[in-house]
Order: structure tokens, then sequence, then C-alpha cells
């Protein structure tokens, strides 16, 4: 019977020998490579020139008005999403009071974004247009 192709009889259990090296192999990832010095990759944050990259969330920012680069401060405020849902109420006859439900969601609200430093608005998210 014949043996398989494969198969090496004289394979050494040591790592590589079976192809006459006893190196390592290479680093995966972002490990530098012997004798080059490590890189520091750091995030970039995120510069906002177009407005539809905010987020309903404080987020890390540049602001463009001072250049502070840090934390924008969110407030919610009442937006056509909240007008929306309340005429939703009202059609579907629930027009007793409970068309101001909507008012109290900050889900419908849209988010102001503000600079922390100098406090002037960077931008709108809007939830609805």
């Amino acid at each position: 019977m014949a043996a398989h192709p494969s198969y090496n009889p004289n394979f050494d259990s040591n790592y590589g020998s079976q192809w006459g090296s006893t190196a390592p192999p290479p680093p995966y990832g972002n490990a530098p490579l012997p004798g080059q010095p490590p890189v520091n990759i750091q995030p970039m944050p995120i510069t906002l020139t177009n407005p539809d990259r905010l987020s309903t969330h404080s987020m890390v920012c540049v602001c463009p008005h001072c250049r502070y680069e840090g934390e924008s401060v969110i407030t919610k405020v009442t937006g056509f999403g909240n007008h929306l849902a309340a005429c939703g109420t009202c059609v579907f006859g629930l027009w007793a009071g409970c068309c101001l439900i909507p008012y109290y969601l900050d889900i419908l609200k849209d988010t102001e974004h503000q600079c922390a430093n100098c406090k002037k608005l960077i931008g709108i998210k809007k939830i609805l247009y």
C-alpha cells in the first residue's frame, strides 16, 4: 500500500524543521517588525463639517468656532418629530390630553450639540427634516 503523498515520515516535532527553518513565523497584527520603532496610532476626532454626522448622544468633536477638541454638550429640544407624533395621536382619536405625550419623549426630540468651551452651537441632529 502506498503512503499518502503529504505524509512525511521524517517529520520532526520542532516547528519549521520540515521546511529547513526553525525560526518562528513573523508577528501578526499591529506588532512592529524587528528593528523598526513601534507606531502609536491614536483615533482622530471627528471634525463636524457635515451635520449628517452628528449623533443623538454627546460625541468627541472639534469646535469650528474656537477649535476646542472635546465632548460636545447636548440639549434635547422639541422638533418636528414631536409635532408630527402629536398630530398623529389627534388623528387617531387621542385628543383628550394624550396628544401631549409625544412632547415628553426625548427620542422624538432634536439634539443640539454645543461646544463645552465657548458654548456656541456646533450643529443640530434632527429626527425628521
